[in-house]
């Protein structure tokens, strides 16, 4: 997902199968949160602490890692499984030993300028 979508309170399926609840955005722009597994069979229980103060996530990094939104009590038992909800692009990974370091520079700066840009086959944003 973007980090732009990410909101307070949201709740998110991650790429790990596991669902997080955003408690607050800091000013610093790290995330607080709580988790829990996919089943909501223990209730508001199920959640516990998603890391320690001295170690939360930027935005950008958690973003990543989610899928898609869900609702609180969301459980793939009960409820059918959201559609994903992010964007992906592709970027080379830049080695020394692969040769010409600038051009994959500018490879991947050309990849990450697309994103946002809509192609020929975008359908727009998922239904939730």
């Amino acid at each position: 997902m973007l980090a732009e979508q990410v909101k307070v309170g949201g709740c998110y399926r991650t790429v790990k199968k596991t669902v997080n609840k955003v408690l607050e955005i800091t000013d610093e722009g790290r995330v607080k949160f709580v988790t829990r597994s996919e089943s909501y069979a223990r209730g508001e229980k199920s959640w516990t602490p998603g890391a320690p103060a001295n170690a939360l996530p930027r935005l950008s990094v958690f973003a990543l890692k989610l899928v898609c939104e869900v609702q609180e009590d969301w459980d793939p038992k009960i409820h059918p499984t959201p559609k994903p909800a992010y964007v992906s692009i592709s970027v080379p990974i830049i080695r020394e030993s692969q040769g010409d370091t600038a051009a994959m520079v500018a490879a991947a700066a050309a990849a990450a300028n697309a994103v946002g840009k809509k192609s020929k086959n975008d359908m727009g944003p998922p239904d939730f």
